[in-house]
């Protein structure tokens, strides 16, 4: 009998990628020499590849998986023969007009299940394990887990990533100035591409201080993995941070932390009051670190 063939289509973030890690692993768990194909934003996707999830990466811009999104089927023999491979496809793409599902189903494909990528009403990771229980596989409740081969650091360092995708949702860039100048451990920021806001006081407030500024993410993991100590925001790299297994302290403002926080007993999320991050303390944050690092 040849190995069970997966499709899982998947867009989104970071945080939207690492919140499906408990689908891609209990996918895996079910088939462990089967093959899964993940076709999603390959700078993000890949994480997947390297920790031995998914079998390959697929580019979601390619253009074939544009094409499902034609009202009539106009893919080539060959990319349906493709898709027609797999004996199950799994599919998170938005599809507000069922084009998708249409184009998918006309391919000839075995199994095909289509789950909506929109989170409404359970945490983002049984969200999108929820479509999984068609196929008798029940993954509600894990903790999104990443393994990758950790870079060695010099010495024990804390890291904080003080931005997001969303101003209203970070914590005041001052106050995680604060934080590190406070740290009894040496402190690197992570910066990505929007955080520039931040960036400016933290050069101006610090300096001298270590910055990974848009690193690719699978070298961001090996960076990031070894950490004995992560802050940050309602983030994509909060979520990878937790993802990776560093304790982790979590500030949520006015986004909805029943469904997006990250997961694990290493983590500790804090809420601030009325979702104003501006009324969050330093020191609220130090003794929550101190809650994460030893649950």
């Amino acid at each position: 009998m040849r190995p069970a063939r997966i499709l899982v289509l998947r867009g989104g973030a970071i945080g939207d990628f690492i919140v499906t890690l408990p689908a891609l692993q209990a996918l895996r768990e079910r088939w462990p020499h089967g093959f899964i194909e993940l076709i999603g934003y390959p700078h993000v996707a890949r994480l997947a590849e390297i920790a031995g999830i998914v079998n390959r990466v697929e580019s979601l811009d390619r253009a074939g998986i544009a094409r499902l999104f034609s009202y009539r089927l106009t893919l080539t023999e060959e990319q349906i023969a493709h898709f027609r491979s797999f004996d199950i496809i799994i599919n998170f793409l938005h599809d507000p007009e069922g084009s998708v599902a249409e184009n998918l189903k006309a391919t000839g494909a075995k199994t095909i299940l289509h789950h909506t990528p929109f989170v409404t009403d359970l945490h983002a990771a049984d969200h999108f394990a929820k479509p999984l229980e068609r196929l008798a596989i029940y993954a509600a409740g894990r903790t999104p887990m990443l393994r990758v081969v950790p870079e060695n650091p010099d010495v024990p360092f804390a890291a904080i990533h003080p931005g997001s995708g969303s101003p209203k949702k970070n914590w005041p860039a001052e106050n995680f100035v604060a934080l590190a100048k406070k740290s009894e451990m040496p402190v690197v920021f992570i910066l990505g591409e929007a955080d520039d806001a931040a960036e400016k006081v933290l050069r101006r407030e610090m300096p001298d201080a270590k910055i990974w500024k848009q690193i690719p993410l699978p070298d961001l993991a090996a960076r990031l993995a070894p950490a004995s100590l992560f802050f940050g925001n309602d983030s994509g790299i909060s979520h990878l941070a937790a993802a990776l297994g560093v304790p982790s302290a979590v500030l949520f403002g006015p986004s909805n932390a029943a469904l997006w926080s990250p997961r694990g007993a290493h983590v500790k999320i804090l809420r601030a009051p009325e979702g104003d991050l501006a009324r969050l303390g330093v020191d609220d944050v130090l003794r929550a670190a101190d809650t994460a690092k030893f649950q």
